[in-house]
C-alpha cells in the first residue's frame, strides 16, 4: 500500500478510523500547527471534523483538504525515526564566538503521538518503499534509506479546488534507516516535464544525501586521525 503509493489502499486503512480519531492523529503529529522554529512560519490548514463532508475521509488521507508546510512534514517523519517522539526543531545547535559557545539550543521533546513499536513498524514499511517501491531513486549507496514520495495538486487561490497541471513533487526520508542520523525533505514546486516524485524529488534526495554522508565520513576520518 505505502510501498506502491496506493491512494486507494491508504483510504481503506484510514476508514478504519472515525473522523475525530484521524483528526486527533493529524494534530498530534503537529501537522497544520506551528513547529516552534525561530522563523516566521505558515501553519497550513485543516478544517474541524464537524465541517468535513462525506467525501473528506476519502480525500484527507492522501493529501487533499489539508495543507502543511515542509518542516511540519519533516518533523512528523522524524517522529518515526525517533521511536515515536516529536522534537522541537531549531535552526542551529549552537552559536559560536571564535572557539567559545555563547548559546546552546538543547533538544526538546514535545510529545509522543505513536509508540516506539509502531514507529519501528512504520520505519520498516518506509524502508520497503525505498527498496522496492516508488522511492527507489532515493537510494544512497552503502546506506538504507526510509522515506516516502508525494505528489500534491496545488490549490487554486482564486477559485475553489485545484489548478490543472500544477503540482508539488516531494520526497521525505531519513538515513541510515537502521540508526537514523539525518532527515531531509525535497519539495519541487511545479517541476518541468515529469511531475512524478520518483523522477524529480528522489534523485535530488539521493544526490544530496550522498554528499552529506561523504562530508560526514571525511569529517570523522579527520577527527580520528587528529585524536590518534
Amino acid at each position: 500500500m505505502i510501498e506502491k503509493s496506493s491512494n486507494i489502499g491508504i483510504i481503506k486503512a484510514a476508514r478504519r478510523l472515525d473522523d475525530d480519531t484521524l483528526y486527533r492523529y493529524i494534530k498530534a503529529f503537529g501537522l497544520c500547527d506551528k513547529t516552534g522554529i525561530e522563523l516566521p512560519e505558515m501553519i497550513g490548514n485543516i478544517r474541524s471534523p464537524k465541517y468535513w463532508s462525506k467525501h473528506s475521509m476519502s480525500a484527507i488521507p492522501f493529501g487533499q483538504e489539508i495543507s502543511v508546510n515542509s518542516l511540519q512534514m519533516l518533523c512528523a517523519f522524524n517522529a518515526i525515526a525517533n521511536d515515536g517522539i516529536i522534537m522541537k526543531p531549531s535552526i542551529v545547535k549552537s552559536i559560536m564566538y571564535g572557539n567559545e559557545s555563547i548559546k546552546e539550543f538543547t533538544p526538546k521533546e514535545l510529545r509522543q503521538p505513536i509508540s516506539s513499536n509502531t514507529a519501528r513498524i512504520m520505519r520498516n514499511i518506509l524502508i520497503k518503499a525505498v527498496e522496492y517501491g516508488t522511492g527507489k531513486n532515493a537510494k544512497v549507496d552503502g546506506y538504507k534509506v526510509a522515506g516516502k514520495t508525494g505528489i500534491s495538486q496545488k490549490a487554486d487561490q482564486q477559485y475553489r479546488g485545484y489548478m490543472h497541471g500544477k503540482y508539488i513533487s516531494s520526497f521525505v526520508g531519513f538515513f541510515p534507516a537502521d540508526d537514523p542520523f539525518i532527515s531531509m525533505i525535497i519539495a519541487i514546486d511545479e517541476p518541468n516535464g515529469s511531475y512524478y516524485a520518483s523522477d524529480v524529488a528522489c534523485p535530488a534526495f539521493s544526490s544530496i544525501a550522498t554528499q552529506v554522508m561523504q562530508y560526514l565520513t571525511i569529517g570523522q576520518s579527520i577527527e580520528v586521525a587528529v585524536n590518534f
